[in-house]
């Protein structure tokens, strides 16, 4: 019996990461498997999911199984928790722990599983991710480890491919070792085959191509792909753009550059501080660069599919072929053997019969045979000699026959797209010519609106100036009045005064008179007593002035006051006025003056 392990755990923020790969599994088998896994997986609650799009699925390849599809196998479920070094809390440093830690719970997980199900008719196990305790769990109980992943070349550029390995995926793979191994065997009948033969076969789709005008190009990857996280050799993004500025500068003078970033990833390149590549394909991006790296990406491996140098930061089974001179027999035999051998036809994946016959000791001549001969399944006839060819047997003789033909280096370049960059520059013309027509717009929009707002502030400080210089006449009629008053009020005190210094002197006058003639005493008493009862008489009326003349000067002083909170206000509005009229003036100065001026002409009259 067939295993297959998928872990059922959130290391990229969804539990079920393999989800999709568990459906198409599930939609190619006919017979029974075991599945050691989670809940996630047969019982998935999340009918929100990517997995669950029709496009995912028509692009993909599967649709989503009945319960019925789901229910004719076995299943081994693991607990939670166990897929991790205790203490980690990124998802992160889960996936690299995983990846790279051999996790006590989790041998002792999948060992009790195994033991449930029937552990000794076992035949492999497939993994579609590396695991350190799966693999140590496997070769204590003598169980093949097969690791499966999605291949470099995937459609609709070229034929679909996928990793089978013994190893691991991604790094720790076992392609550099089995090149090794065959490359000792007689190899003459490779000896014409050309590099673009072997680009052509797998090709499918033409692309756009770029004069060569960079001297590195840097293909950037999905910053939580296991590839980063576990197989990067402690290099990220930020290093690999670092890297490349540096080696160009260093190997060919100066900081040439450009960088295309990963569909997948969630950050965007700074467009101030380095080129960004916009390119629809990437093989449009390499045509453009003399040299392309990368942590470990699959843009390497189209890089050397054109013959271009290149160099991997990380682990990936391709590196041994980026360290080979692109110009030798043995880079070609090289890329051969990886596309042939080694590199699986994606669908082959999901065939048991192909997995077993892998599970014996087959020679890479079989294994070429039978991946030539599901290639020619989905390969485009490009000559009318492929197409008798390909009723011949499927050996690798008629592959080789196929691979010596003739064919232009440039055959899968798109030459009606020639002027591409022209088009692109003028788009991009135009796109900022947009860009600036809508940024004038919203400036003479804004502009509208402040002077709409400057108006409305004119009207309303025009209003209220008015009224203040109103308020500030009345006070000053007021005043004037008041001060009319005080005088008419001065006189009159004044007079009283006159008044009382004339009856003063009357008094003394009086007495005078009344020590010359003490013998009119009794007569003289009366006539003080009278004068007494005057003098009390205008003392009263000088009382009275007085108080009104308090009255009066308090109502002055009030007025007074209320005239100088008047002009304050008045002085502020005007400090207010000037600072309007000078931002009007700063408006009217610069680059849309004349859209003020003519708005403002147009309000005034």
């Amino acid at each position: 019996m067939l295993a297959y392990f998928f872990p059922d755990h959130d290391f990229r923020g969804s539990n079920a990461p393999y989800l999709w790969i568990f459906y198409k599994t599930l939609l190619s088998l006919n017979e029974k498997v075991l599945f050691i896994t989670g809940n996630g997986y047969i019982n998935q609650q999340n009918k929100n999911r990517w997995e669950y799009l029709e496009d995912s699925q028509k692009r993909l390849g599967y649709h989503i199984p009945e319960e019925e599809t789901i229910a004719q196998h076995k299943y081994a479920i693991l607990p939670d928790g166990i897929y991790s070094a205790k203490g980690l809390a990124s998802g992160s440093d889960k996936f690299r722990s995983y990846i790279k830690d051999d996790i006590p719970e989790l041998y002792q997980a999948i060992k009790d599983a195994m033991r449930d199900n029937d552990e000794d008719n076992i035949e492999c196990i497939i993994t579609w991710c590396n695991c350190a305790t799966l693999r140590r769990y496997c070769a204590d109980n003598n169980i093949k480890l097969i690791h499966m992943e999605l291949g470099p070349l995937r459609t609709p550029e070229y034929l679909s491919t996928g990793y089978f390995d013994f190893k691991g995926v991604n790094g720790n793979t076992e392609a550099a070792q089995r090149f090794q191994d065959w490359l000792i065997q007689d190899l003459d009948e490779l000896q014409q085959i050309k590099l673009p033969s072997l680009r052509q076969y797998f090709t499918k789709q033409k692309y756009a191509k770029k004069e060569n005008s960079f001297f590195i190009g840097a293909a950037l990857q999905v910053e939580d792909d296991s590839n980063v996280i576990a197989y990067s050799n402690g290099n990220n993004n930020q290093d690999v753009i670092s890297f490349a500025h540096s080696l160009s500068e260093r190997e060919y003078g100066s900081k040439n550059c450009i960088f295309r970033s990963h569909p997948g990833s969630m950050f965007l390149l700074n467009e101030n501080k380095v080129i960004v590549d916009h390119s629809k394909s990437s093989r449009t991006f390499i045509s453009s660069c003399n040299e392309v790296i990368a942590i470990n990406s699959s843009v390497i491996f189209e890089a050397i599919l054109q013959g271009k140098k290149s160099r991997v930061l990380g682990d990936s089974p391709f590196r041994f072929m980026s360290e080979i001179e692109p110009s030798t027999q043995e880079f070609t035999q090289a890329v051969f053997f990886f596309l042939f051998a080694y590199l699986v036809p994606f669908e082959l994946l999901f065939d048991t019969d192909y997995i077993r016959s892998r599970l014996s000791s087959t020679s890479e001549r079989m294994i070429i045979e039978k991946h030539f001969l599901q290639y020619e399944s989905q390969r485009i006839t490009h000559t009318e000699q492929e197409a008798s060819e390909r009723s011949a047997p499927k050996n690798i003789t008629t592959l080789l026959a196929i691979l010596k033909q003739s064919v232009s280096d440039d055959f899968d370049i798109d030459y009606t797209d020639k002027d591409t960059d022209a088009v692109n520059a003028l788009q991009q013309k135009f796109n900022d010519l947009v860009k600036d027509h809508a940024i004038t717009k919203n400036n003479v929009e804004l502009l509208e609106a402040e002077n709409k707002q400057l108006q409305k502030l004119y009207l309303q400080l025009g209003d209220e100036l008015g009224y203040t210089i109103s308020i500030v006449k009345l006070r000053d009629a007021e005043i004037q009045e008041l001060n009319q008053r005080l005088l008419q009020k001065g006189e009159e005190v004044g007079h009283s005064i006159s008044i009382i210094k004339l009856r003063d002197e009357e008094v003394q006058e009086l007495n005078q008179k009344l020590v010359q003639k003490g013998e009119e005493h009794g007569y003289a008493i009366s006539i003080v007593e009278l004068r007494d009862a005057q003098i009390r008489e205008l003392n009263t009326q000088l009382i009275e002035q007085s108080k009104k003349i308090q009255q009066l000067t308090q109502n002055i002083n009030e007025l007074f006051e209320d005239s100088q909170v008047t002009h304050s206000r008045v002085k502020n509005l005007e400090l207010d006025l000037y600072e309007k009229n000078k931002i009007i003036e700063r408006l009217e100065q610069s680059r849309f003056g004349f859209l003020v001026k003519r708005y403002i002409a147009h309000l005034r009259k």
